[in-house]
């Protein structure tokens, strides 16, 4: 009989040692689960801020096409300007002796104008070219950001369950 409660005894020390043992691991799996929460929180901080500096950029590209339709339209009106200056050059030229002076006084100003949209236009493609790239490169960035959290979580997530179904198991 003294056998059997030393067999007892030894079976729950073992099962308490088990079960000591069993809790460290959940404790160690909930401390990895709690600094997973903060990786995810830092990383969604992250993605809020990729997230408002790609509305910024989508707003200054937005900005960049508005300027660029205002210029057509000062364009168009400037060319309906030169249009009619030429069609008053051109009926007055009879009239007077230096209708030929002011036509190109007109044709200078056209070319001025024309000269000036087309820097403009140029540099305004330029600018919504680089801000295009940068949407994208943000775009990007904030995809591989995800799909590497999503990798990241998805091992751990796995190797918590197999910690937690190891520890099951060693229980039953």
């Amino acid at each position: 009989m003294r056998k059997a409660r030393d067999e007892e005894k030894l079976a729950n020390a073992r099962l308490n040692a088990e079960l000591k043992q069993t809790a460290q691991e959940r404790d160690q799996a909930h401390a990895e689960l709690d600094q997973l929460h903060v990786d995810q929180g830092r990383l969604s901080e992250d993605n809020e801020e990729l997230q408002k500096e790609l509305a910024s950029k989508n707003v200054e590209c937005a900005q960049a096409r508005d300027l660029l339709e205002s210029t057509k339209s000062q364009l168009t009106v400037a060319q309906s300007k030169v249009e009619a200056l030429s069609t008053d050059l051109n009926s007055s030229r009879e009239a007077e002796a230096n209708a030929d002076q002011r036509a190109q006084v007109a044709e200078s100003k056209l070319k001025a104008i024309q000269d000036d949209y087309d820097t403009s236009n140029n540099k305004q493609s330029a600018e919504i070219k680089r801000l295009r790239r940068e949407v994208d490169d943000l775009s990007r960035k904030n995809a591989h950001i995800e799909e590497e959290l999503r990798r990241e979580l998805t091992t751990q997530l796995g190797e918590v369950r197999m910690l937690f179904v190891g520890n099951v198991s060693s229980l039953a």
